[in-house]
């Protein structure tokens, strides 16, 4: 695990969450960096420390996130709407993006490590 509480509290300076309950938090967006990055990188600990402290504070943002938003928000749920006359609203997976489950800033941040690059389309 690359981030623990002492790290968010001191170096992060994050004030949002408990230690109870952060460790989880902390490997499950540790894991939703390496899905954002696509898997680029084996091991994250492994990078240098210019891009390690971006990556550390990628994982400590994702934490909070997931904080407030819950680790499963990302499952579609079926169902859950309403109708009034005419109108109708239903609750689906049309409106979700793919990065919703991403904190909104990861890209910005995550984008000075190089972690990001696709490569160069060819056509």
């Amino acid at each position: 695990m690359l981030v623990d509480y002492n790290y968010y509290k001191d170096v992060y300076e994050g004030v949002s969450l408990e230690s109870s309950g952060f460790d989880s938090l902390s490997k499950q967006a540790e894991k939703d960096v390496y899905s954002f990055i696509e898997y680029k990188v084996d091991d994250l600990s492994t990078l240098d420390e210019r891009r390690l402290k971006y990556v550390k504070k990628a994982i400590c943002m994702q934490a909070e996130y997931l904080d407030v938003h819950g680790v499963n928000h990302r499952l579609n749920s079926s169902g859950g709407g309403f109708s009034i006359g005419a109108f109708s609203k239903s609750q689906g997976t049309e409106n979700k993006s793919s990065d919703s489950q991403y904190h909104p800033d990861l890209k910005m941040v995550l984008f000075p490590t190089g972690l990001l690059y696709r490569g160069v389309g060819v056509w």
